[in-house]
């Protein structure tokens, strides 16, 4: 309803513009000529009044897909902040938890930040230790760990010199 009230100020002045410049043209009378063609005048005025209604038709168009496009972007920004807060506190609580000496502790990083069937050496694990937890475990303490998984079967060893590979299974 209101694309088509909104319109009728703006026919108002067109008109009253119409019909001045009308009369400055044919150095006439602008009403003579309205009341000599009535129906054409009407006709004229229909005309500029739908194409009024339309412009406004599109304007609220383009308005309304302006608020969707914010309100979707809005709404994707907030899922990534909340997903990014999810993965914070997740962090956080790993690292309160995490224990060098307890050996799923060291299972379970082994799972989120290393490949499955790659080989990686114990000097990977013990950098990503200290880059996460900002804790240096002694070599010991990890080859003990990873011989311990691999008993259970959770990773596979090699020995090479005094370097232990290990590899997801």
């Amino acid at each position: 309803m209101k694309i088509f009230i909104k319109p009728l100020t703006q026919l108002v002045v067109t008109v009253v513009a119409l019909l001045g410049t009308i009369a400055t043209i044919t150095a006439g009378s602008a009403i003579d000529l309205v009341k000599d063609y009535p129906w054409q005048s009407a006709g004229v005025v229909v005309i500029i009044y739908l194409t009024l209604v339309f412009k406004e038709w599109r304007q609220s168009e383009s308005e309304k897909r302006l608020k969707e496009a914010h309100e979707t972007s809005e709404k994707r920004l907030k899922e990534a902040h909340e997903t990014e807060m999810a993965n914070l506190k997740a962090e956080f609580i790993e690292r309160k938890t995490f224990n060098p000496l307890h050996v799923p502790s060291i299972m379970g990083l082994i799972e989120t930040h290393f490949e499955e069937g790659k080989w990686y050496r114990d000097h990977d694990l013990h950098t990503k230790i200290h880059e996460l937890f900002h804790v240096r475990p002694t070599n010991g303490i990890l080859a003990n760990a990873l011989e311990g998984l691999s008993e259970k079967g959770h990773i596979e060893i090699k020995r090479e010199f005094n370097t232990i590979y290990f590899k997801r299974k």
